[in-house]
C-alpha cells in the first residue's frame, strides 16, 4: 500500500494550490491512516519483504500505529500489532537487513529516548552502552557512517552528512546522552558533529528533514 498523498499541484498548480487547505490534509492523511491500523497483520508476508515495512517508523506502519497511540480506543490493538511485528521479525529464519546507523527510524533513533523512567536499570545500562559503541565509531571529521558495513572504511566524496545518515541525526542522541549523564564526551561528540555539519551541512537536495538542508538545520 503506497505511503502517500495524490499530490494535487502537477499539471495545473496555480488552479490546485487551492485545493490544498488544512481540512483536505486531514481528511487524506485520516483515509490512509485508518488503513493501515484496520488491515489484518499476516506474519507470512516476510517472504516478499511486507512485515519488514510494517515495523519502519518513518516509511512503514508501525510510525502510524505510535502516533494514535493517544487514542484509547486504539491503544490496546496496536500494541497487539506492534507485539505481532516484533514476534514475526525475531524469528530465526527472518531475512537479515543491513543495519543503519542514522537518525530516521535506524540506530541513533532507536538509542535516543526521552522517557527513562520507563526502564530497568538493566535495560538502561543496554541502551547506554550501545549509544557508547555507536559514539566510538565517530570518524576523525566528526560524521558516522551511514550504515555498520561503512564504520571504519573510507567514502571520499561520497560521505553523507544527512539527518537520515551522518552527524546531523546522531548528534541529537549525543546531546540526549550528555543531557542525562552529564559525561563530556558526549558534549565534546556533539560539537564535533556541529562543525561538520556547519561546514558540510548545507545540502543541495531540496528543504526537506531527510536528505535535504531542513533537517540539518534542524
Amino acid at each position: 500500500m503506497g505511503r502517500y498523498i495524490r499530490n494535487p499541484y502537477v499539471g495545473k498548480e496555480a488552479a490546485s494550490s487551492e485545493e490544498v487547505t488544512e481540512k483536505w490534509l486531514e481528511q487524506a492523511v485520516k483515509v490512509i491512516a485508518d488503513q493501515i491500523i484496520n488491515r489484518e497483520f499476516d506474519d507470512e508476508e516476510k517472504h516478499d519483504g511486507s512485515s519488514s515495512r510494517q515495523a519502519r517508523f518513518l516509511c512503514g506502519d508501525l510510525g502510524v500505529y505510535v502516533t494514535q497511540m493517544s487514542n484509547p480506543e486504539l491503544r490496546q490493538s496496536l500494541v497487539e500489532k506492534i507485539e505481532k511485528i516484533s514476534v514475526t521479525l525475531a524469528k530465526d529464519d527472518y531475512p537479515s537487513d543491513e543495519m543503519l546507523v542514522g537518525r530516521a527510524g535506524f540506530l541513533s533513533g532507536v538509542l535516543w529516548i526521552s522517557f527513562y523512567d520507563l526502564l530497568s536499570d538493566t535495560e538502561e545500562r543496554a541502551v547506554r552502552e550501545s549509544a557508547d559503541w555507536l559514539m566510538s565509531t565517530q570518524d576523525d571529521e566528526g560524521n558516522f557512517a551511514s550504515s555498520v558495513k561503512w564504520i571504519g572504511r573510507e567514502r571520499g566524496d561520497d560521505q553523507l552528512v544527512h539527518w537520515c545518515h551522518g552527524a546531523p541525526g546522531v548528534i541529537l542522541l549525543c546531546l540526549t546522552m550528555w543531557k542525562r549523564y552529564g559525561e563530556q564526551k558526549y558534549f565534546r561528540a556533539a560539537l564535533r558533529c556541529g562543525e561538520l555539519i556547519w561546514n558540510k551541512g548545507v545540502l543541495k537536495k531540496g528543504p526537506g528533514i531527510c536528505h535535504g538542508v531542513g533537517g540539518n538545520g534542524k
